[in-house]
């Protein structure tokens, strides 16, 4: 029996709404403009739109909003991703208490010798995106934070990468290629600009001064757009950046994610 043909795509999911993107064609939003977003209201989503998403390979891109990372340091002992999983569960569990216990926990395994990232995703959603595929008959090529998607896109060089996402903020810091950190803020809505600089301020402080003229990447949803102007020529004048802005202006950050 032929087994039925699979086209790539990408769906995005934001606090703000779903979007979708074939490749080649426009994207196009499967839930209303500025619609708040629970778990339930996603799998209703992809239920009513399941004719657009069957026969497919799609690949998942989650706002940062809905993941919890932790950067867990080599150890040489261990062998499997078994083990690293294990390591991650327990680390989760210590930091954020027995809710950890309600979370779908996945490590990404580096180079050898390389510390590795873990990402946690609230278990129910997980399950339901992955329930709501087999049942309509489509595929999940991948399920990823925008966080790794950018990351593994990212020169090595950088000695960190900043995602500024409406009413949220992540730093990711890296030395010699490896994944060092995760910081997070949450500012009020129109104030990332604002809030980005103080970070980045604060961040370059603890840096030896040595490293203090080393590249800076940031990448700011296509949401944001419009209202990003002097904020970043402030930073830029101040810090080593590479900025990497969207090339157009979306209206939804969902919209945005399909297109990186």
């Amino acid at each position: 029996m032929l087994l039925p043909r699979f086209k790539k795509t990408v769906l995005a999911i934001a606090e703000d709404g779903i979007a979708l993107r074939d490749a080649g064609s426009p994207t196009r939003a499967l839930s209303k403009v500025e619609q708040e977003l629970d778990n339930q209201t996603i799998l209703d989503a992809l239920h009513e739109h399941q004719s657009m998403l069957k026969g497919k390979s799609v690949n998942l891109v989650l706002a940062n909003t809905f993941v919890r990372f932790i950067v867990l340091p080599w150890q040489s002992g261990l062998y499997s991703r078994n083990d690293w999983d294990a390591l991650a569960n327990h680390a989760f569990r210590e930091q954020y208490g027995a809710i950890a216990d309600q979370w779908k926990i996945r490590t990404s395994l580096n180079g050898f010798g390389e510390n590795v990232v873990a990402t946690a995703i609230d278990s129910t959603l997980y399950d339901g995106l992955v329930n709501a595929a087999k049942q309509h008959g489509y595929a999940w090529q991948s399920i990823e934070p925008v966080a790794m998607r950018l990351l593994n896109q990212a020169k090595r060089d950088y000695l960190g990468t900043l995602i500024v996402e409406p009413e949220h903020l992540m730093l990711c810091e890296t030395s010699q290629a490896e994944f060092k950190h995760f910081s997070v803020m949450s500012p009020p809505a129109g104030q990332e600009a604002e809030f980005a600089s103080q970070m980045l301020a604060r961040w370059q402080l603890q840096l030896p001064t040595s490293l203090q003229s080393n590249p800076l990447a940031i990448h700011v949803s296509g949401k944001l757009k419009e209202s990003w102007g002097q904020e970043f020529e402030d930073m830029r004048g101040k810090l080593n950046l590479t900025m990497l802005m969207a090339k157009q202006q979306h209206q939804t950050h969902a919209g945005w994610l399909t297109t990186i």
